[in-house]
């Protein structure tokens, strides 16, 4: 039996202070599919990951898609990030309609972008 590939509750923003501390005191790094806002925090808990959908994005079935798709991203490269980092994501609308390889291109852009990458993969 395969272990269990989910994300577990710790890596997860899920409070309101979080994601306005987040946006707040965050670096930005902007492309058509997301915006991306990171700040670090405690050396000693794993990176975190809130994400946001208006309904500009689309109904709810493209919203929940595209935080599917964003949060898989997430737990795939969680090992590569710091720990103690902090990041909000907004989905803007092209997200609905780009393609996986695409997504997961400008993420890890955006990580390198905002030297969230471990020194020592």
């Amino acid at each position: 039996m395969s272990p269990k590939q989910t994300l577990p509750e710790s890596t997860r923003l899920k409070r309101n202070r979080d994601f306005v501390r987040v946006r707040q005191k965050g670096r930005p790094f902007r492309c058509p599919y997301f915006i991306l806002f990171a700040c670090l925090s405690d050396e000693g808990i794993p990176a975190r990951i809130g994400i946001s959908a208006s309904r500009r994005v689309g109904n709810a079935v493209d919203r929940n898609r595209a935080k599917r798709y964003y949060r898989e991203l997430f737990r795939i490269n969680r090992h590569r990030l710091r720990s103690g980092s902090d990041m909000l994501l907004s989905i803007r609308r092209p997200s609905t309609d780009a393609s996986f390889e695409d997504l997961e291109h400008r993420f890890l852009q955006a990580i390198k972008y905002l030297r969230l990458l471990r020194s020592n993969p």
